[in-house]
């Protein structure tokens, strides 16, 4: 990825802006566009994002060592894709034309 992206997309217990580094002992989130790290609404985004997303895994559940929960994702659709939609505007509004946003989620969550 280069420093002039910002990838969008989802795993476990990371939050959906790729290209950060948590640092425990400051516990702030690092990025090569700080002026996104420095947007307390668009870090809080970011968070709740990530951890309704992580909240979908479950471990040691239905005799699976990890079990993700689609059912619950789906009724969280409309949820995800609102905080996802104001994720994405804020970014947006941040960008003076130096970044370009690849989003791998929101067609993936509009489809569910």
């Amino acid at each position: 990825m280069s420093n002039n992206t910002v990838r969008i997309m989802l795993d476990i217990w990371a939050g959906p802006i790729w290209g950060c580094t948590y640092d425990q002992e400051t516990k702030k989130y690092n990025y090569h566009m700080q002026k996104l790290a420095d947007n307390k609404q668009l870090m809080a985004i970011h968070q709740e994002i990530q951890d309704l997303y992580s909240s979908y895994y479950h471990f040691d559940h239905n005799d699976q060592p990890v079990y993700f929960d689609e059912k619950q994702e789906k009724q969280d659709k409309t949820k995800m894709l609102l905080l996802f939609q104001q994720l994405l505007s804020i970014i947006n509004k941040l960008d003076e034309g130096t970044y370009t946003i690849d989003d791998r989620e929101t067609e993936r969550i509009k489809n569910l």
